[in-house]
């Protein structure tokens, strides 16, 4: 099936909304193994990035903001306003940058085999990786590269399985192969990774020479609610070589978290992410710093009920709560809040065109003097955006 903005993806099975994001020169088909061995306990989108399997092959040069917003979209058509996300290696490094960019879409995190804090010996060997792929094409870069994948015992054990692999890499469109493979060379998000907010699991295999234990561990260190794991005896293919153990992992992680999201605090966590995230963090540090004795339940209120409870229940979408917000506080004449939401609304992707319209809709049914104040505060709004 292909979405509107040209990519190609499944779903499959029932239950909490899971997302997978396959690796570079790969394919959905990568994750069937795993999303074989998870059951039909959940519900799991795959798809192919852009550039790869049956998706648009798209001309570069691509960014990590490419591959994000590609996400964002097939998301956002499919109505999935939360899910778990699940990363391979250059698919990794893409949902590392969305729970960075989305963080109220993200009720979890795995990242499965990518990288992050690489050293400079470990930075130039890729390059010259990515360089091989662009001027000798796919042909020269697979000389190594299943050696680097798989395990000796695994390449005698399963030669089809292997050579299925090589040659999905060799059918790759040469020009977006490439450009996918500079993104994986070139993006590396260790300093920024104390800013997410879902919790995570980081896993590599072991003898995994791209995708070291030393960078599962860092990124691991560096995001504030996260483990990682290192699968005994396995290089880079875990997902071919290991997918009953990768899925044991995955399912484990996900049905923690699923339990402690249940308890108040969970709730609260999210909420003050759902809250920073419409809001933003400067208006929500100021809330939370002004907290003490006097305050501090009410603020915990606020933050679990309305934010957490109410804005964290993905029925409805941040867009569809930040317009209803607007027309009911409209109607309530508070203008200090009117303002906080419509800079939310903002946020949540909601146009100039389109607040133009509410605003003609509140001043109908509340009449002319509050669509006077709506339309002066929109004005200043916009002038400081």
């Amino acid at each position: 099936m292909k979405a509107a903005h040209t990519l190609n993806f499944v779903v499959s099975g029932q239950g909490r909304r899971v997302v997978f994001v396959h690796g570079v020169g790969a394919s959905l088909e990568s994750w069937e193994g795993v999303v074989s061995q998870l059951g039909d306990r959940y519900r799991c989108l795959r798809y192919d990035l852009r550039g790869h399997g049956n998706s648009d092959k798209t001309p570069g040069p691509y960014s990590l903001d490419l591959f994000v917003d590609d996400l964002r979209a097939l998301a956002a058509s499919l109505g999935w306003t939360s899910f778990h996300l699940v990363g391979f290696s250059l698919g990794g490094l893409i949902v590392q940058a969305f729970a960075l960019r989305y963080p109220v879409l993200v009720k979890s995190l795995v990242i499965v085999s990518s990288v992050g804090g690489r050293t400079a010996e470990e930075q130039e060997r890729v390059c010259q990786r990515a360089r091989t792929l662009l001027t000798g094409g796919a042909s020269a870069h697979m000389q190594n590269s299943v050696e680097r994948w798989f395990t000796d015992e695994f390449r005698a054990a399963h030669p089809e399985v292997v050579q299925q692999r090589v040659q999905r890499s060799l059918r790759n469109d040469p020009a977006s192969y490439a450009a996918a493979y500079q993104v994986l060379a070139e993006s590396d998000l260790i300093d920024q990774l104390h800013g997410v907010q879902a919790p995570a699991l980081v896993m590599t295999g072991e003898e995994d020479g791209g995708s070291t234990p030393r960078m599962a561990h860092a990124m691991a260190g560096r995001i504030p609610n996260a483990r990682a794991v290192i699968l005994p005896r396995l290089k880079h293919s875990v997902l071919l070589e290991a997918p009953e153990r990768v899925a044991e992992q995955i399912g484990a992680f996900i049905e923690d978290v699923e339990r402690q999201d249940a308890s108040s605090d969970a709730v609260f966590e999210r909420g003050l992410a759902a809250r920073r995230a419409v809001l933003g963090d400067e208006y929500v540090d100021r809330a939370m710093a002004g907290v003490d004795d006097f305050n501090r339940k009410f603020q915990h209120m606020v933050t679990a009920y309305c934010w957490g409870e109410c804005w964290g229940d993905d029925t409805l979408s941040p867009r569809e709560r930040s317009l209803l917000n607007l027309g009911m506080i409209a109607a309530l004449g508070k203008m200090h809040e009117f303002e906080l939401h419509l800079r939310g609304a903002v946020r949540n992707g909601i146009d100039k065109q389109e607040l133009a319209a509410v605003i003609q809709q509140i001043t109908v049914y509340c009449g002319v003097p509050v669509g006077v104040d709506c339309m002066r505060t929109a004005n200043a709004v916009f002038k400081n955006i």
